[in-house]
């Protein structure tokens, strides 16, 4: 049996070599990378694996890097950070390195990963203004993430010419618009929500959803209430009040979600802003 497995292994390792006499590895990483341009990402992991299979040259590097921006695209970002730990591990200069780590906190910036990502960004080894540059942008992307603004802001200003005192100011004023956003307080939605229903979600700027709460639920205490005096206790207790508290804890929750909802919504305002500063300055 096991002699019967070697002859088929030898057949088909047979046949993919023949096949690969036909078609170059330079052919196929082409291939590979037109698949990867044309979003095809499944069929260009296929191809950059079979290069990879058979390359322990230049096609490594490149491929390894080429993967995991496959399974970036794909939503798989524990291979894709594995091939880049191979890619950067196999990297022939280190610029190219950069560009890996450069990459692979990018990744992790977009799962919220700040910590981790931190942990890249200081193997960079700047080579030049432009890394320079990038690198602050990325250091002040994870330290604005992580809510520490003082830094983020120190990091996205050094990012800026010293001499561009205009954009400077736009990035110091951003700092300070961001800095009465922070002000917004949740715990103190619910809590303004549980003296006043609907007074949080008024507090965080949200006047329909407040307005929503405080009809509702005030119209289920009055019925509460109505049906107290008209029948009883009992029968306010059981068909009524369950409602009534049901909208009540309700709204006290929906205030200080909608409170940080703000909050996210202001800091990716600011965020949006501060790009847009910077790539206007560095153009």
């Amino acid at each position: 049996m096991k002699k019967k497995y070697c002859i088929i292994f030898l057949l088909i390792s047979e046949f993919f070599l023949a096949e690969l006499k036909g078609q170059s590895l330079e052919q196929t990483f082409e291939m590979a990378q037109m698949e990867l341009r044309t979003e095809e990402y499944e069929l260009a992991i296929s191809l950059f694996q079979r290069v990879l299979f058979f390359s322990d040259g230049p096609y490594r590097d490149k491929c390894f890097l080429a993967l995991a921006e496959c399974y970036s695209r794909v939503k798989e970002s524990g291979k894709a950070l594995r091939y880049y730990d191979l890619a950067y591990d196999n990297a022939g200069s280190d610029s190219f390195a950069n560009e890996i780590l450069f990459r692979k906190a990018s990744l992790k910036l977009l799962e919220g990963s700040f910590m981790s990502a931190l942990s890249d960004l200081f193997l960079v080894a700047p080579l030049g203004s432009s890394d320079s540059m990038r690198l602050n942008v990325y250091l002040g992307t994870v330290y604005f993430g992580l809510k520490n603004f003082e830094r983020a802001r120190s990091y996205f200003l050094q990012s800026i010419a010293p001499a561009d005192s205009n954009s400077r100011e736009r990035i110091d004023a951003l700092f300070h618009r961001n800095e009465r956003y922070q002000r917004l307080n949740p715990k103190a939605a619910k809590i303004m929500s549980i003296i006043v229903p609907g007074s949080g979600q008024f507090y965080s700027g949200h006047i329909k959803e407040g307005l929503n709460s405080l009809l509702l639920t005030g119209a289920l205490a009055w019925l509460t209430v109505n049906t107290m005096t008209r029948l009883s206790y009992v029968d306010a207790m059981v068909s009524v009040f369950p409602w009534f508290y049901r909208y009540y804890a309700g709204g006290l929750s929906n205030a200080e979600e909608l409170a940080n909802e703000r909050i996210r919504e202001h800091e990716s305002e600011i965020y949006q802003a501060l790009l847009e500063v910077i790539e206007r300055a560095n153009q």
